[in-house]
């Protein structure tokens, strides 16, 4: 695996791992602990997020020119062309409409909606796996309740924490405080190494 294969693997990784952190939601809490979703502020981290996916993407364009020893044109419209002319794109049109997305997201302030952001996601990630760049792992949300105030919450891969937050409510004079604090934040090479794995794709 060259160094490049492996960035945008990895970057790709980070990228996965925080976005299903993510869906677990962004509220706040009003009076006695009671919460309420701010759907305007998941919008946001929505559209970021898709941002954040077509850095990756343009990482992995960068690698599938490279590796096929094709001369990337200077202009998008012209590589994406390039690439679909040498048969490396399962569908054009459907990436730039998402790269659209996220042009308008960057520069005209939209905000998506989870249903578009996942929608873009799973076609980048297809793409990404039909050129051999990443592995398809089984990342999903994390959540548990270790007693009546302490939480773990985060992503894992099967049973694995790949991502974790402990969420604790410590009893103060003045009422319930909550504390959080890091405990997992495993790499794509941490991860690999925990499973003793570290095959090419």
């Amino acid at each position: 695996m060259t160094s490049k294969k492996r960035e945008t693997e990895s970057t790709f990784f980070e990228f996965w791992k925080m976005k299903t952190f993510l869906e677990i939601g962004v509220g706040i809490f009003v009076g006695d602990f009671r919460h309420v979703p701010i759907e305007i502020v998941k919008r946001y981290i929505h559209s970021q997020l898709l941002i954040d996916l077509f850095s990756v993407f343009e990482l992995a364009i960068n690698e599938v020119f490279n590796i096929n020893g094709l001369e990337k044109p200077s202009r998008r419209k012209f590589y994406m062309t390039k690439l679909e002319e040498n048969n490396l794109l399962i569908s054009k049109p459907y990436i730039e409409w998402y790269l659209d997305w996220r042009n308008d997201a960057a520069h005209r302030r939209r905000k998506l909606e989870w249903s578009e952001l996942n929608q873009a996601f799973e076609d980048i990630k297809k793409q990404l796996l039909a050129w051999k760049l990443i592995r398809d792992f089984d990342i999903r949300r994390y959540y548990v309740n270790e007693s009546q105030d302490l939480y773990l919450i985060g992503a894992r891969i099967n049973e694995t924490p790949i991502l974790e937050y402990k969420i604790e409510f410590i009893n103060q004079p003045t009422g319930m405080s909550p504390s959080w604090s890091e405990t997992v934040n495993l790499s794509l090479n941490d991860y690999l190494k925990l499973i003793n794995e570290d095959t090419l794709i």
